[in-house]
């Protein structure tokens, strides 16, 4: 836990030096939750149990993200590279 934590506090630390909007720096840290949560549990319910929120709202931010998630819960290698590329594009 406390390696995760230091990862977040490092992407915000980065965000504010590179001057990136507030709103950007939410969604990515969002986004990181949620693909550390379905990393760690198998399915969309007990991902929305963990997390305390709805299922139907964690469809939508998985929509938003674009998160496609495989069975065992990982990302496929494609998303992966994708969402490196769009972090360091901002």
């Amino acid at each position: 836990m406390k390696n995760e934590n230091d990862k977040v506090l490092k992407l915000l630390e980065t965000a504010m030096n590179r001057d990136i909007p507030m709103n950007q720096v939410i969604e990515t840290v969002e986004r990181h939750i949620l693909l550390q949560a379905f990393r760690r549990h198998e399915s969309i319910s007990s991902v929305s149990q963990k997390l305390r929120i709805p299922r139907s709202t964690l469809f939508e931010k998985k929509k938003r993200y674009n998160l496609m998630i495989t069975k065992n819960g990982s990302m496929p290698f494609s998303s992966i590279v994708a969402a490196k590329q769009n972090l360091a594009s901002n």
